[in-house]
């Protein structure tokens, strides 16, 4: 993300959102992560730094002590290294359940679930009018027809990349080549 993502991004004047689970920054046990200083810079560059817990339960299987600790620590870990971002939570795994959701409620404006945004002044969710999920399992041409179909019928485009090329820590994430290319193309399209 550091040394591939960032700096494409950089390049064309755009940013992005990182969703963070705090107790994997500078962890041992969790090596090649982001760093503070590194989500920092991120953050100082326009990019959304969004809590996504600190440990990366799924939310609907925990205490809801450990909820409402998931929802505080993280969101108190950002704030104490200066980032301050969208009021929002994105859940991890996407799970959570009626409980955990009036928790959240509590400490952020927003939660994100998925293609759902909920808070706010919203009646309910707000649907995306076009959504992509994982685009890491797509090849490029797969989501330059999904830029193509938001370009032509409106919509907002959500691309969901969880990791970058090959690392032995965390296996096998999507091709730079490939994300490359979907840049480029996004770029010329005029988005």
């Amino acid at each position: 993300m550091w040394s591939e993502v960032f700096p494409r991004h950089q390049a064309k004047g755009w940013t992005g959102s990182l969703f963070i689970s705090t107790n994997y920054v500078e962890n041992a046990a969790f090596p090649g992560r982001l760093t503070w200083a590194q989500i920092k810079q991120m953050h100082d560059a326009g990019w959304n730094c969004i809590s996504h817990s600190d440990g990366h339960y799924n939310m609907d299987e925990i205490s809801m002590d450990r909820v409402r600790y998931e929802l505080i620590v993280s969101k108190r870990k950002l704030q104490s290294r200066g980032i301050f971002g969208p009021d929002m939570f994105a859940w991890p795994v996407g799970k959570w359940d009626f409980a955990a959701m009036a928790e959240a409620e509590k400490h952020y404006r927003y939660t994100f679930q998925a293609n759902q945004l909920f808070g706010g002044n919203a009646p309910g969710p707000y649907q995306t009018a076009l959504y992509r999920n994982f685009a890491e399992q797509a090849d490029p041409a797969t989501v330059t027809a999904w830029i193509d179909a938001v370009k032509e019928h409106g919509g907002l485009l959500v691309l969901y990349f969880h990791k970058f090329g090959t690392s032995p820590d965390w296996g096998v994430g999507y091709d730079l080549t490939k994300y490359q290319t979907i840049l480029d193309y996004a770029e010329t399209s005029g988005l």
